[in-house]
């Protein structure tokens, strides 16, 4: 009788060891679940800067869980595109503090006016480095891009610009073209009709030749505030270009605008009966 209580006395001794282990393991997992991450990881933010010098980009960073005290991420900044802080973009440092049960806060990004040209687009790449809690696995990285963008309206880009170039294999002689009328076709869209298009290395032209009279319609889209596009149909440029005959101009890949300084690019192609003259690129100019 004394040997079967003691082996259960000892059996019961186990067991109970082999709960408080239990519940170790237990409260070990849970806390090794608290992971930090990208709440926006799979996606890409698009940062316009403008020149204000209030503007920000919040970028949202947090826990997989909320805690009991202040966890400290670290992170780093990398730009594959060249960007470089205090040049593109600064920083106010290279960690954050998500304070206690709390789940999320955000970095805040503050992007240069003056360090962008109106072309000019830049990718940051943000990666969690360390800190007080490891990174989420797949969510340890985000991605920002960062453009120069001016407010304007459409009717702003008529009038003259005397500073014109085409690009093929060299850079022609400047010229000037004109944006006479502009028709809407959409809340966000409108033709502009340009006249002298590609003089440079087509003129020049006669008054009846259609890139002068009615001029060379180009559509505009500004649907999206990050990508204003522009784009030409395929249509005649004039009756003989350089002695060939009729010529055909179409757009190629999309072109782009900035409502920060009123420039326009242009991408197209000029065909005649013998074949095309290759690939250029107009920048309009003020």
């Amino acid at each position: 009788m004394k040997n079967r209580t003691k082996f259960l006395l000892a059996l019961a001794a186990s067991a109970t060891s082999l709960f408080i282990v239990s519940c170790r393991k237990d409260a070990a997992t849970v806390h090794s679940g608290l992971l930090s991450e990208f709440i926006n990881a799979s996606s890409v933010g698009k940062y316009l800067v403008t020149d204000d010098s209030n503007s920000v980009f919040k970028i949202p960073i947090g826990l997989t869980e909320a805690t009991g005290q202040p966890r400290t991420i670290r992170f780093t900044v990398t730009s594959p595109s060249g960007a470089v802080e205090g040049q593109q973009y600064s920083l106010v440092a290279d960690s954050i503090v998500i304070p206690a049960n709390t789940l999320v806060d955000s970095i805040s990004l503050k992007g240069i006016f003056s360090g962008y040209a109106a072309y000019r687009r830049d990718t940051l790449l943000f990666t969690i480095t360390g800190g007080d809690v490891p990174g989420r696995e797949s969510y340890t990285t985000c991605r920002v891009t960062l453009q120069q963008y001016c407010h304007a309206n459409i009717q702003d880009f008529l009038g003259d610009y005397t500073r014109c170039t085409d690009e093929n294999n060299s850079v022609s002689a400047p010229y000037s073209v004109s944006i006479d009328s502009m028709i809407p076709t959409g809340p966000s869209s409108a033709t502009l009709y340009i006249r002298n298009l590609a003089a440079g290395d087509f003129g020049p032209y006669l008054r009846n030749d259609a890139a002068i009279s009615p001029g060379i319609p180009v559509e505009f889209d500004w649907s999206d505030s990050s990508n204003l596009v522009t784009s030409i149909p395929s249509q005649q440029l004039c009756d003989s270009v350089l002695t060939y005959g009729p010529g055909t101009i179409s757009g190629t890949l999309s072109g782009s605008y900035s409502s920060c300084d009123n420039t326009i690019k242009l991408n197209y192609t000029v065909t005649v009966g013998a074949g095309t003259f290759g690939d250029f690129t107009t920048i309009l100019r003020r």
